[in-house]
């Protein structure tokens, strides 16, 4: 009785995990992109795992979005993981709200949102113009807050979704050491 109550609240056996994914959450929290990536069997608590991160990333004031890899007979859904971060976004805003800049950020998220939802692969300018607006309203975002973007079940995702998150982390990721800390930067990928 007092195990399955428990059950799903305490995360056991993982603090050294934790410690090095709390870690990447005050750097992202500081302004250093942050990309983890979370390897195991099926069944090992990575799932678990990622959602305490969330957890406590929730507590520290970030803006928390995730989307999963579905596994589909033949190729993956286009940019599912992704349509699916940004789809609380997609839906118009409640009443007339003023153009404030969370107004900004859901009209932008909507044109994200619309430009990946239901696409095949894009390709040349049509994909570059597309991962520059993903990367810009992520940028947007993560200077009004810190944004943990976690994907479960990557190894599910599509080639489209793979590519816009290699073009993310090569965009995010700095090699200049002046610039590693960046309010548009304070971004943890998952």
């Amino acid at each position: 009785p007092m195990m399955g109550r428990a059950r799903g609240s305490v995360l056991v056996g993982r603090s050294a995990e934790l410690g090095q994914l709390a870690g990447a959450v005050s750097a992202a929290e500081r302004g250093s992109f942050q990309l983890v990536m979370i390897r195991g069997e099926t069944g090992v608590g990575k799932t678990r795992l990622v959602q305490e991160v969330m957890r406590l990333a929730g507590e520290r004031g970030f803006l928390r979005l995730s989307g999963r890899g579905i596994d589909l007979v033949g190729t993956g859904l286009p940019y599912g993981p992704l349509v699916e971060m940004l789809r609380p976004f997609a839906a118009p805003l409640a009443g007339d709200e003023p153009d404030t800049e969370r107004a900004s950020i859901a009209k932008q998220a909507r044109r994200v949102f619309r430009g990946l939802r239901g696409r095949d692969r894009l390709q040349g300018r049509d994909q570059a113009a597309a991962f520059e607006r993903f990367l810009n309203l992520l940028e947007i975002m993560a200077t009004r807050q810190p944004l943990l973007l976690a994907i479960d079940d990557l190894q599910w995702a599509d080639r489209s979704t793979l590519d816009l998150l290699g073009y993310l982390a090569q965009a995010l990721s700095s090699l200049d050491p002046t610039e590693l800390t960046l309010p548009s930067r304070r971004i943890l990928l998952i």
